[in-house]
């Protein structure tokens, strides 16, 4: 785990936990959904459920001794089995540890946040619009003072990320990447793409496959 936290940031950057990690072991979920601070402070309980294997809560508590460190370290993992499986209607005290230790699952809860209000929401949001959710006339208090400027990307991973830089006042709407202008609006290219466990991945080598060979074409005919 020790290695784990000194990349931790680098892995989430890049998508790479589902490399690292196994989402069927608690520890690993607790891992790739809480934060770096959490685990670090959470590191022995977090340890003694990687020794023994546990798989899911009921089997956690027979292992963690009752203190109450291992009590908020259960509660982290009772919310965000929660957010996985989509469950946002229980109390605000049930996800009131990911908002304070601005756990990673807050993407996955503003996604769905996101869908449930009608408008996107990022993760520094997630806990005021968790408690207004069902109350229209906040939503629209709240929409008319945080209007957001949408943008439509056509560029990289790196123009993506210059917008999510302000988060609060741009919201990134339509992201084309990997696409270059000259060849973008040409017949697709049949080819047979190597199958690979990221769908991120195959997408890009898709696209990338499909200009390499319109290119090729292109450079024929002149």
């Amino acid at each position: 785990m020790d290695r784990i936290l000194k990349y931790y940031d680098n892995l989430m950057a890049r998508g790479y936990q589902n490399r690292m990690l196994n989402q069927e072991q608690l520890a690993d979920k607790i891992i790739m959904y809480s934060s770096k601070e959490f685990i670090r402070s959470h590191y022995h309980g977090i340890m003694e459920l990687m020794k023994h294997h546990v798989a899911d809560l009921e089997e956690a508590v027979l292992y963690l001794e009752e203190n109450e460190m291992n009590k908020e370290l259960l509660s982290a993992a009772k919310a965000i089995q929660m957010i996985i499986e989509k469950e946002l209607s229980g109390s605000y005290e049930c996800y009131r540890i990911l908002f304070m230790w601005k756990m990673q699952i807050l993407k996955e809860m503003a996604l769905q946040l996101s869908e449930m209000v009608g408008f996107s929401v990022c993760e520094d949001e997630c806990e005021i619009l968790f408690l207004i959710k069902n109350n229209g006339k906040a939503l629209e208090q709240f929409l008319s003072a945080n209007h957001k400027i949408k943008v439509d990307i056509w560029g990289s991973c790196i123009s993506r990320e210059i917008m999510n830089r302000n988060k609060q006042d741009i919201v990134v709407n339509k992201y084309i990447f990997k696409q270059p202008h000259l060849l973008a609006f040409e017949a697709p290219v049949p080819c047979d793409v190597p199958k690979d466990n990221s769908l991120f991945a195959r997408r890009g080598r898709f696209a990338y496959f499909k200009n390499l060979i319109s290119k090729l074409a292109w450079w024929r005919t002149r």
